[in-house]
């Protein structure tokens, strides 16, 4: 049996926020069900056709809207309970101010 070795450099926190992805060919709604100071897993309903560098905005409750820079680092099809897939893309922050970094070492577990 494997053993995957975990490479990221913080924990993550468990949370359903909306997100919109921003490229220069569209605009994608997902939700974020899970982030850190340096990056996030975002599900999408439909397979979300970009990959790469892209701006994203987090609508996180009861605080600011936050902008940042992302880019993709792998993605997966998630199966639910209904039978039809979802997509996720697991990211990492390219570009966020520090207030927002700070934000979540402040403010997640």
């Amino acid at each position: 049996m494997s053993m995957v070795q975990e490479r990221r450099r913080h924990l993550r926190t468990v949370v359903t926020w909306p997100a919109t992805v921003l490229t220069s060919q569209t605009q994608i709604e997902g939700q974020i069900e899970n982030i850190g100071p340096s990056g996030a897993f975002i599900s999408f309903p439909e397979s979300p056709p970009f990959e790469g560098s892209f701006r994203m905005v987090i609508k996180v409750p009861n605080h600011q809207t936050m902008n940042v820079g992302a880019r993709v680092i792998w993605s997966t099809v998630l199966s639910t309970d209904e039978g039809s897939p979802h997509f996720g893309v697991g990211v990492e922050f390219t570009r966020i101010s520090d207030g927002d970094r700070q934000f979540f070492a402040g403010n997640l577990e």
